[in-house]
Parts: structure tokens; C-alpha cells; sequence
């Protein structure tokens, strides 16, 4: 993932009951999986209509449904997470009547042992995707998340062909053959418009070329090509072989489509080669997120090279691309530049972030150092919230690595403090300052902050895993063996611990329970 702050365009809506840790897990999955493809989906930490509408005696929030309709209309696919026992809460039931009302894509999450008389109704459902087991662990949670997010990617680019760049959009999908029963692999937007003859189908890609540049005016074919060369094509080299399966092969039909397409058109007016600097930003952006990064760094430098506006932009773009080249230093230099070049304050905070993190992946302590003043430059400047928490955490990290652990403990003890606004940052933190405590041997706070996180509904099982192994540390320190054997019993009980530590930790069960049989 990008080192930098993420956008605010949103391409997805997550629909689920949040008071579900398994469905709070899938949509975080996705949400993490999407942004690898350099797509952005709303999640329940971003709606700022739920933090206004909040009731002062505690009651469940009204959903302010004109917001809700805001954000719906704004995305270009839905993804409904049904809860997995029982009815949708409140909340949800809000969003999914308003979904059927306005029949946006919708791609389902189907549970193990459910039925499709048993899914929400009304819905434009273009897509399902069905979880088999009952208990999924977070590594095939995961692998699941990331072929959701494909499945979205795919209804995006969709939707974009079809909205932004009609009527040529349209043609070439309509022209591509269907590739399994979900309207969603056979190019469509709606339920009930895949008809018999689209799997038979095979197109004349030659054919629809010509109809496509003899129809298209020369300003469709550029805004259509400027827009496919610097975001879609990057992603659909990477998916039409490394996606998971669903996905593989409408994305080589789209690719090898408009490849043609492009190539008809550039040969036709060769001025369409010509692309902005936004374009070619983009471009860049998405190389570096498959990795091409000697294809970014070349176009990056070429695009700044020629000057003129978003030289900031193409020089953070270009340092993450160095950085996902294992060029550091080349990387940390860019994002000087990036700094020194900011337009205004907001680019420049952002900025400032991104090198604090790749500057403290240097490691010496002037590093980090140099990192922590861009976190505390980045709080002097009032940022927004999400922004903010990251940076109280991310600088108490760094506090600690160079010995200021009472600096890294304030810091963490402010994200606690705004657990409303990002529980899961609140977690962490609990967790990091838990560590803390007990290395200082304050050994009541360490325990209270090891529980508190074990308490939190949205902990991952790599979270729970640790701090169940630290609270038995401490529960040991504090003399209360038998509580640190059950805490040790609970990580075993998980699976997650490895094979060759196992019987490790049953001697020290055994160890535990003979200290508590003998007080």
C-alpha cells in the first residue's frame, strides 16, 4: 500500500452491521484490498453523518438518510455484507431499503448455509460471492477481501465505461462475450440483462475498433483513452494473470479490446498520444502499485522534466515508486521536494507524512528524529482526525525507538482518548502503551490495557493473540498463575501459535497450574 494518506475519492460503499466482528473484518479486508488497486470505499469510520448524529443520551443514531443518499449516488458499486445470525441492525436496514429504492450494483457477500431466499430483497445484486466454512480464519479472510475487492474493481471500471465515457463505453462492452451467469463478469450493470447468446458470442475485435473510432468524436477517444492509459490499464495487465479467478478472464477481454482501440486511435490522430500531466501522475501512481517500478520512475521523471503544474505531486509519486524499488534515499529526496514544492498547507501536511514514514524506514536515530519533526509539524497544523490519530501513532512509535517512552505513552494516551473516531487506532495504541507499562514494570496499567483491547469486538486475531500473550505475562508477574495458565490456554486454543512452540507453552500451562495448586 502507499505510504501516503489516502485520497477522499470514494468508489465503494461497504454495507454491514457494525456491531459484527466477522463482517467488520471482511469489510476491512476489502476496503485494504481495494486500495491496492488504487480504489477507496466508505467505511463506517469515515461517515461523518454518524458522528453527528450521535444522541446525547446514548441512544442508537438517527441515519441522516439525505447524507446517505449523498454517498450512495457518489459511488459506482455497493458491497452488502448480510449480518451471519440473525436480522441487519438498525443502521443497515436504513442502507439496504435505500439500495433497493435506488437500485445501484450491488456485489453480495454470501454466508455458508444460507440460501438466496435468505438475502436481503429488492436488491440489484450483480454479483455474489459465497464464503464457505463457518469460521474462517483472517488469512482466508484476507485472500477473500482481495477477491471481493477485484470483483468491485471490475464493477468500477464498469460503471465508468458505461456513465463517463458514453456512448462509446457502452459499445465495446456490449460487444465483449459474457463470461459465466453474474451480470457483473458479463459487463453488466443490472440483473436480468445477460441473455443466451452473450456466452456464444465472439467479438470481432477488429470490427469494433473501426465502428468505435469512426463514431467517437476525437475528444471522446482522448478523454477515453487519457483515462484508461493512466488508471485502468496498469491494474488490468496485473489482474488478467495474477487475479483471482473470477476476474481473470473479462479483464483480458476488456484489455486486449481496448488495446486495439487505443492503438486504432493513436494511429488515426496522432495528437491523442498526448497526455496531461494529471495523466500521466496517474499513470505513475498505478505502475508503482504493481511494482512496475522502473516503467514509473522513467515516466515520472519525463513527466517532470517537462515542468508546469503538480510538480509536488509528481515528485511524491516518484518517491514512492524509488521506495517500492528499494531506492530509500532517492525516495526521502523526492519527498523534500515534494514538501518544498506544496501548493498550500493541506499538500504540504500530506507530504510531510509521507516522508516522515519513509524517513523513519532508515532506522538511525537522526531518522527518526528527522520523522518525529514531521509528525509534530503535522499535529501543529490542526489536521483532520483520522490524519491526527495516525500521527500521535506513528510518532510514539518512533519516541520509543529513540528512549522517550513517557513522550510515546502521552502520545498513545491521546488516541485512546478519541476511541469514538477510530476504535481500531485506539486498540493499537492500548496494546503499544500496554507494552510499555510493562516494561516499566507498572503492571496494573499493563493489564488493564492488555483487557481493554481483548474487549474491543473489531480485534483482529493477531491482536487478540498478543495481547492474550501479554496479559499472561503480566498476570505471572502480578502472582496470579492460574489466570495467566487460562490466558496461555486461550492462545492455544487459537491455533495461530507455531507448531515448535507449542509444547512450550504446555509445560508452561503445567509450570502455572502446579504454582496455583500450591498457593
Amino acid at each position: 500500500m502507499s505510504t501516503s494518506q489516502q485520497p477522499r475519492k470514494r468508489d465503494v460503499f461497504i454495507v454491514f452491521s457494525k456491531s459484527q466482528p466477522i463482517e467488520a473484518k471482511f469489510a476491512l479486508a476489502v476496503k485494504h484490498g481495494l486500495e491496492e488497486l488504487g480504489r477507496f470505499a466508505h467505511e463506517y469510520e469515515d461517515w461523518s453523518w454518524v458522528e453527528r448524529a450521535i444522541a446525547p443520551d446514548g441512544r442508537a443514531p438517527e441515519v441522516d438518510q439525505a447524507v446517505l443518499r449523498v454517498m450512495l449516488n457518489a459511488c459506482s458499486a455497493v458491497l452488502v455484507i448480510p449480518p451471519r445470525d440473525g436480522r441487519p441492525s438498525e443502521g443497515a436496514a436504513i442502507e439496504l431499503q435505500m439500495l433497493a429504492s435506488l437500485q445501484l450494483p450491488v456485489v453480495l457477500l454470501r454466508w455458508a448455509l444460507t440460501y438466496e431466499e435468505d438475502e436481503p430483497g429488492g436488491l440489484n445484486v450483480i454479483c455474489r460471492y459465497q464464503i464457505h466454512g463457518t469460521d474462517p480464519n483472517d488469512s482466508w479472510i484476507t485472500s477473500a477481501g482481495e477477491s471481493i475487492a477485484e470483483l468491485l474493481w471490475l464493477a468500477c471500471n464498469i460503471a465508468e465505461l458505461r456513465n463517463r465515457h458514453d456512448p462509446i463505453g457502452s459499445m465495446v462492452l456490449d460487444a465483449l462475450p459474457a463470461f459465466g451467469h453474474e451480470p457483473l463478469t458479463s459487463f453488466k450493470l443490472r440483473d436480468g440483462l445477460v441473455n443466451e447468446d452473450d456466452y456464444m458470442r465472439e467479438p470481432n475485435l477488429d470490427a469494433l475498433a473501426d465502428k468505435v473510432t469512426a463514431s467517437a468524436t476525437r475528444e471522446q477517444l482522448r478523454v477515453l483513452i487519457e483515462d484508461w492509459w493512466a488508471e485502468a490499464e496498469p491494474a488490468l495487465r496485473s489482474l488478467q494473470d495474477d487475479g483471482h479467478g473470477p476476474v481473470r478472464r473479462p479483464c483480458r477481454a476488456l484489455l486486449e479490446a481496448m488495446q486495439l482501440i487505443v492503438e486504432r486511435s493513436r494511429r488515426l490522430s496522432p495528437a491523442i498520444e498526448s497526455l496531461s500531466t494529471d495523466a500521466l501522475l496517474r499513470r505513475g501512481t498505478m505502475l508503482a502499485r504493481f511494482n512496475e517500478t522502473d516503467e514509473a520512475v522513467a515516466l515520472l521523471t519525463k513527466a517532470i522534466a517537462q515542468g508546469g503544474d503538480l510538480m509536488d505531486r509528481l515528485h511524491a509519486a516518484r518517491a514512492l515508486a524509488h521506495d517500492a524499488g528499494g531506492d530509500l534515499d532517492s525516495a526521502v529526496a523526492d519527498m523534500d521536494e515534494a514538501v518544498r514544492l506544496a501548493p498550500d498547507k493541506a499538500y504540504e501536511v500530506v507530504h510531510r507524512f509521507t516522508r516522515a514514514v519513509l524517513q523513519a524506514k532508515r532506522g538511525t536515530s537522526e531518522a527518526l528524529r528527522g520523522a518525529i519533526d514531521d509528525y509534530t509539524h503535522i499535529l501543529d497544523s490542526q489536521p483532520d482526525v483520522n490524519l491526527r490519530l495516525s500521527a500521535l501513532n506513528y510518532r510514539a512509535l518512533h519516541f520509543t525507538s529513540v528512549g522517550e517512552v513517557a513522550a510515546a505513552i502521552a502520545d498513545w494516551t491521546q488516541v485512546i482518548e478519541r476511541q469514538a473516531d477510530h476504535p481500531r487506532a485506539a486498540a493499537q495504541a492500548r496494546f503499544n502503551r500496554g507494552v510499555q507499562y510493562e516494561k516499566l514494570g507498572k503492571l496494573e496499567d499493563a493489564r488493564n490495557d492488555f483487557t481493554a483491547v481483548l474487549a474491543w469486538a473489531d480485534v483482529s486475531s493477531s491482536q487478540r493473540f498478543r495481547a492474550l500473550e501479554g496479559r499472561a505475562r503480566v498476570l505471572e508477574r502480578l502472582g496470579a498463575p492460574a489466570e495467566a495458565a487460562d490466558n496461555i490456554e486461550a492462545i492455544l486454543a487459537m491455533n495461530m501459535a507455531d507448531p515448535e512452540w507449542r509444547p512450550e507453552l504446555q509445560a508452561k500451562v503445567r509450570v502455572l497450574r502446579g504454582e496455583a495448586g500450591q498457593h
